[in-house]
């Protein structure tokens, strides 16, 4: 029936374990949810940020790119009716003309009432019945019609003017690609996995979506409800199967949506959600576990009347067990909050080196499409500077009165460049529009002219000179071009101003890049010269130009595939970096924006745990019992943890010695796996994951979260080899016989402490301490020691060994030399004993030998009873065998027994027997008076009479049996003078 009892309550409890297990993860799982998605809702916010300021900054280089291309086509046209205005015979080379300047339409009309009066087409176009060619020459703007781009000017001579058309088809397929949201869009992570999807306002189409097959699509075709597509939302949306997590924001013309799966949102919640459940199962495991053995423990005893809380009825709250598992709720809600806070802290870290890595790739993904383009940039403008210097070569071949100084400045204006040189096969000037008349070609090759000898001498017929600051000018830049002279031997150079080419390519700039790049949790992006280790660009523009050092970034993050914590501007941040084209590039975020939440989450997990713990804790201590349970049953005490005893069975330990032993398993199992799994299975995590960072040491070394990870997984895999290696050993040597267990014993304390003084100098060299150095610190400790410090470093030493060694510790009972007493306190250098009389003893800890631990495990307390020669043995030790059970029950000092020990001697007057209990050693006197006590009544309940030497003068008289209500109250005098005097050792142990 009681069996039946214990399985019931222990289903009972691990039912409630269960739902508080249930409880936990919704609370968690709806907690984590709640913090990632605000986390996500912020950097969500943060992406639509750069998505508008990218589309608002590729329209503007849009225009930008139009107005260049509408100024290069202009001056084109400028330069065509200037030249017409002064050769108006010449209009039958107008084919040749609209070849050499590349345009596709050239139409030379009256000004008046516009008919068409040359053309390199075969049939114009009426241009007073087209509306488009009508506003071209009205407004005198550029049109497009087509793909084809128009310009005008009027021949001043003449009333004419002049029409030049420019197929534009690759200017306008750049300018799409260029305004479209997917230009804008596609380089845009949102979280690791997520994007921008772009839906046009004007038609509810999708103007971007990662999946480009969805493009251009109604965006009904996702089947997303239309109230969530609204400026300002913010949620979770359904396409299809999958679910996503999502921002919107609106602009004139688009409505931006971040599209973030849900499974990268909950993958990390539910591995955090599942360890912090994996963590509360342990605990409450232990905690029943801890319980079953408590209630089922041999050694237990049976709590009375007064150690149970009536809550109602029948059932009672076991207070006396609840004292002790109070403790372990606590113990364990303290180990829950600290790994969950770790974990989180982990896990934030994680997911950052993730979104860093992932921001790597983009911006080098950026940079490679930016080679592409600064070269197809260059080269297109190269091609129009040499085409514009050629025309002006072919235009002086065909005009010779065009190479007056004077027309040559016109010419130049008009053709919208600084300067214009005529040389002859000398290299020498001819003509020019500037005040340098008389400059000559150096033949000296260190000038920067003399590359221009190679057109003079016909071994180029075009040369193109990078752009150099112009002397004695602001510093402005001026890019020359060469070419070969048409009309005769010689140059046509022309000068120019780069500028309009270096404002296209600002947009491929590394500063415009990295300007550009949203980096999560508040982070950014900078850029620092490799060479110089000057600062390339920074957010904060003040910073630039200026050395590394001023910004925080230490030499050692000045390097390739860097990542670690770096003090930028005065805060700390987690960064990665990479090399490329001559520069660091780094990507930092705020350690204080990457954990944000860290503690909340924990103390909520903490809390929470706590709560169920304790509520599965108390259920689990009512009990039903029937008033008659308590007749016979007094007060237990605690039993104190006893130190683990390898000789001892599992039936001798106590439930605080079972429970320990229980989770040491637990804790040697993970260890092997542990071990198992990061030697052995390499190949199975993900290399670019956060234990792949901190396994391949990748982290700087210095203390941090990264470095006692790695230091704590170091230590486990070194205290699992070294205990299988120390039981291997002691398996080998059972049996051997004492010389080899003796060996055995040697070498296993050898193994031990050359284990921990090796981890302790390999872990602490990953936190940013020279072991070396510490060494020959040593080596300087060891001269110090020699000049008269040999006693404070001994007892430092024996401290040490003391603690690892783990002879006594504090509250044990000792005996050194001839001072017993309990210890109070284990210093560095000395150790405090307390006797009995509360006279402290100190010893330094060198001089501490030859102790005498009563307390490592249980004593004995014996009494020896006389009985009458008269009596009969076998009666006495039959009524000891119905007596003594009943002992234990009225003595909760005694751990086991009392047992009876047999005959100890045949006195002069007795038969002297023994009973011996187990006890701890702090009770071992007073149970010897309480035995006393329950072994007369005893003897006196069955007349068994207790000889004394005596002289009879005359009979003695009867003496008067007590009553019950005497008895009664004699129990209840002994129990509370016990009570009052529990805390009063001395004299007892004194007297033993």
């Amino acid at each position: 029936m009681e069996k039946q009892k214990k399985l019931k309550k222990l289903a009972i409890t691990i039912l409630l374990e269960i739902v508080g297990i249930i409880v936990l993860y919704f609370i968690l799982n709806y907690a984590q949810t709640r913090l990632s998605v605000q986390r996500q809702y912020e950097n969500s916010m943060l992406k639509l940020d750069i998505a508008q300021q990218r589309m608002t900054s590729h329209v503007l280089e849009a225009e930008q790119n139009l107005y260049r291309y509408d100024v290069f086509s202009q001056a084109k046209v400028n330069v065509l009716s200037y030249f017409y205005s002064r050769n108006p015979d010449l209009e039958a080379s107008i084919s040749k003309m609209a070849s050499q300047w590349e345009l596709n339409y050239l139409y030379i009309l009256d000004d008046t009432d516009h008919h068409l009066i040359s053309s390199n087409q075969a049939v114009g176009p009426d241009f007073e019945e087209n509306p488009e060619l009508l506003t071209l020459l009205e407004n005198r703007e550029p049109v497009t019609i087509g793909d084809t781009r128009y310009y005008t000017s009027r021949i001043i001579s003449e009333d004419q003017v002049i029409v030049a058309g420019r197929e534009c088809s690759t200017l306008m397929a750049q300018q799409a690609e260029l305004t479209s949201p997917k230009y804008s869009l596609n380089t845009i992570r949102v979280g690791t996995t997520g994007f921008i999807m772009a839906v046009d306002l004007s038609d509810s189409t999708i103007a971007y979506h990662k999946d480009a097959a969805l493009q251009n699509q109604p965006v009904d075709t996702l089947g997303i409800k239309e109230a969530v597509l609204k400026d300002g939302y913010n949620g979770w949306i359904t396409c299809g199967d999958t679910s996503y997590y999502s921002c919107s924001r609106a602009s004139k013309d688009y409505l931006y949506v971040t599209m973030v799966p849900a499974s990268e949102i909950t993958a990390t919640n539910r591995q955090m959600v599942l360890l912090g459940i994996a963590v509360f199962a342990l605990v409450i495991s232990l905690i029943v576990i801890y319980m079953f053995f408590i209630q089922t423990d041999q050694q237990q005893i049976k709590s009375g009347r007064s150690g149970f809380l009536n809550i109602g009825g029948k059932h009672y709250f076991n207070r006396t067990i609840w004292k002790k598992v109070s403790h372990v709720v606590w113990i364990g809600t303290a180990a829950i909050f600290c790994i969950a806070f770790y974990v989180e802290s982990l896990a934030a870290l994680s997911k950052q080196s993730a979104k860093s890595n992932a921001k790597m790739s983009d911006i080098q993904e950026i940079f490679v499409e930016n080679e592409d383009k600064l070269q197809m940039l260059t080269e297109e403008y190269n091609a129009e500077y040499i085409r514009r210097a050629q025309n002006i070569a072919y235009l002086l071949k065909q005009d010779p009165a065009l190479q007056e100084d004077e027309q040559l400045a016109k010419l130049a204006k008009r053709a919208q460049i600084d300067s214009i040189y005529i040389f002859d096969e000398n290299g020498q000037t001819v003509h020019t529009n500037t005040v340098y008349k008389d400059f000559k070609l150096s033949n000296n090759e260190r000038d920067s002219s003399y590359v221009f000898q190679d057109v003079i001498k016909g071994y180029k017929d075009v040369m193109l000179q990078e752009a150099k600051p112009e002397e004695n000018s602001d510093g402005s830049y001026t890019q020359y071009v060469g070419v070969a002279r048409m009309d005769a031997p010689g140059m046509v150079e022309i000068g120019l101003s780069p500028q309009m080419l270096a404002e296209r390519l600002q947009s491929t700039t590394m500063e415009y890049i990295l300007k550009n790049i949203a980096v999560e949790n508040q982070g950014y992006a900078f850029a620092i010269d490799k060479e110089t280790q000057k600062i390339v660009y920074f957010p904060d523009e003040k910073y630039i130009e200026r050395d590394a050092a001023e910004l925080g970034i230490k030499e050692n993050a000045l390097g390739d595939g860097y990542s670690g914590y770096q003090m930028i501007n005065n805060q700390k941040c987690f960064v990665f970096s990479q090399e490329y084209n001559g520069a660091y590039i780094f990507v930092a975020a705020p350690v204080s924006a990457v954990t944000n939440g860290r503690l909340t989450m924990a103390v909520l997990v903490a809390v929470t745990s706590f709560l169920l713990l304790l509520g599965i804790s108390a259920l689990s201590m009512i009990v039903k019992k029937e008033d008659d349970e308590f007749e016979t049953v007094t007060e237990a005490v605690p039993i104190p943890i006893q130190e683990l005893d390898e000789e001892s069975t599992w039936a001798q330990k106590t439930p605080e010695q079972k429970i320990k032993q229980v989770l040491f398993g637990f804790m040697g199992a993970v260890g092997i796996i542990m071990v198992i799994y990061f030697n052995f299975m390499k190949n199975s995590y993900d290399q670019n994951s956060i234990l792949s960072y901190i396994l391949y040491q990748k982290w700087e070394k210095m203390p941090s979260i990264f470095s006692f990870t790695y230091i704590g997984i170091v230590l486990i895999q070194i205290i699992v080899v070294t205990t299988v290696i120390r039981k291997l050993l002691t398996l080998f040597s059972n049996g051997m016989g004492p010389r080899v267990k003796t060996i055995e014993r040697l070498i296993n304390s050898a193994i031990k402490y050359l284990s921990i003084i090796g981890a302790i100098f390999y872990c602490i060299s990953f936190l940013g301490i020279d072991s070396s150095t510490l060494l020959a610190s040593a080596g300087i400790l060891t001269l110090i020691v020699g000049l008269g410090i040999q006693s404070l470093v001994s007892d430092v030493v024996a401290g040490i060994f003391i603690v690892f060694e783990g002879e006594f510790r504090v509250g044990d009972i000792v005996t050194i030399g001839d001072f017993r007493g309990i210890v109070r306190e284990i210093g560095m250098r000395s150790t405090k004993i307390e006797d009995l009389a509360q006279n402290i003893k100190i010893f330094n800890n060198s001089n501490i030998s030859g102790v005498v631990n009563m307390t490592r495990k249980f004593s004995y307390s014996y009494i020896d009873v006389g009985i009458d020669y008269n009596e009969s043995l076998e009666r006495v030790e039959s009524i000891l065998d119905k007596e003594l059970p009943k002992v234990k029950g009225k003595i909760p000092e005694i751990t086991d027994g009392p047992f009876y020990k047999g005959v100890v001697s045949l006195g002069d007057s007795s038969v002297v027997i023994r009973i011996l209990a187990k006890c701890n050693e702090i009770d071992r006197a007073g149970l010897a008076r309480s035995l006393n006590r329950e072994i007369k009544l005893i003897f006196d309940r069955n007349h068994i009479n207790i000889p004394f030497p005596q002289v009879v003068i005359n009979q003695p008289t009867a003496t008067t049996v007590a009553t019950p209500k005497q008895k009664k109250e004699a129990a209840a005098f002994v129990q509370e003078q016990k009570e009052a005097s529990k805390d009063l050792h001395v004299t007892e142990n004194q007297e033993n």
